[in-house]
């Protein structure tokens, strides 16, 4: 039994991505994108200051163990792990509550300003709660190292979103 040869189809004839499986895919690679930032920016920081993996071991520590800052004495492999399925778990929340963001401000151009200021604040209310929650962690990690990370998080994280979802920029160009 012979079968045809499937039809050429253009990919402009396809229908709009939509639909919750859509939005919590793209919500988990933006939760994978933002989550793989942060810790290589944290890696990088860790082999430079001559303490590889100090940061994951550091934060597993101190939120799992109850220790302090200067309690470490060096990577804990547990530690790490832990740490690093806590901090993904987290940034697979934040990428899919951005995908649903990112469908709305596509559905509604005109919100564009509004998912910005919503970005933003946010970025501050994480840095609040850091510093507030954890100050003796942020003040060892440094607070500009936090705050690099964190923003290039979420530019990496709105530039994937920007790249999966290209209409939603486009209705923002064709809303000018």
């Amino acid at each position: 039994m012979e079968t045809a040869p499937p039809e050429h189809t253009d990919a402009s004839a396809t229908p709009a991505r939509s639909g919750f499986r859509v939005v919590s895919e793209d919500g988990i690679l933006t939760g994978i994108v933002g989550a793989v930032v942060v810790s290589l920016v944290f890696l990088l920081l860790d082999f430079a200051n001559g303490r590889p993996f100090h940061t994951p071991s550091l934060l597993g520590s101190v939120i799992f163990r109850g220790q302090h800052v200067s309690d470490l004495s060096g990577p804990d492999p547990v530690m790490i792990f832990a740490y690093t399925g806590l901090h993904g778990a987290a940034f697979l929340v934040v990428g899919f509550l951005l995908a649903v963001l990112f469908r709305e401000f596509e559905k509604h151009p005109k919100l564009g300003l509004e998912l910005l200021v919503v970005l933003l604040v946010f970025e501050g209310l994480l840095m609040g709660v850091e510093v507030t929650v954890f100050p003796a962690l942020v003040g060892e990690l440094g607070a500009w190292a936090v705050a690099t990370a964190n923003i290039a998080s979420l530019i990496a994280m709105f530039a994937f979103l920007a790249y999966r979802q290209p209409q939603a920029i486009q209705a923002l160009r064709e809303s000018e």
